[in-house]
């Protein structure tokens, strides 16, 4: 469990007021969000903690989210669970040219949905669209769906679409992060 504030309604990172949760310093974590978490386009925000979404996670266009340094090669994780309806919330949606940056020892960040649709065609658990790079993404009962160019660490998933030269570059050291964590 995440040990940490709740943020109550929806978060627009990006989204100015009272809606935007990662204040000034765009960072985020650890938290529970009890709504959606979106990312507005052209955004760069950092990781600071776990985050649990009770609701969507949605990553606009152009995005740059960061592992902060001092997690080191642990990483950071997001899970997006909606525990009354896994069928229905909890999925994870990236646009275009969404990129993770690591910690300089390599810590990644993993992205978790617990939504069980496994129809990759109409209700992916999580979407990714185009030229998104250097991820885990986790969905243990549902489908993951790459567009195309993705290049991805590590994927754990009921079902796999891969579409258009995407790629899954498994990188052996994830078994000990994700084991540890």
């Amino acid at each position: 469990a995440v040990q940490a504030g709740v943020w109550t309604g929806d978060c627009v990172v990006g989204g100015g007021g009272e809606s935007d949760c990662s204040g000034a310093g765009k960072a985020l974590g650890p938290v529970k969000i009890a709504g959606n978490l979106t990312i507005a386009s052209g955004e760069k925000l950092t990781l600071t903690g776990p985050i649990w979404v009770e609701g969507e996670v949605t990553i606009n266009s152009n995005v740059e989210v960061k592992v902060a340094e001092a997690l080191g090669s642990e990483g950071v994780v997001m899970v997006a669970d909606y525990p009354a309806n896994q069928l229905g919330r909890g999925r994870i949606v990236t646009a275009s040219n969404v990129t993770f940056v690591q910690t300089s020892a390599e810590g990644p960040a993993i992205l978790v949905s617990t939504n069980t649709g496994d129809n990759c065609g109409v209700n992916p658990a999580v979407q990714v669209s185009s030229n998104t790079a250097t991820v885990v993404f986790s969905a243990p009962e549902g489908c993951i769906f790459f567009q195309s160019n993705s290049l991805v660490r590590g994927v754990l998933a009921k079902k796999i679409h891969l579409a258009g030269n995407s790629e899954i570059v498994y990188d052996p050291r994830l078994a000990y992060v994700i084991l540890k964590t």
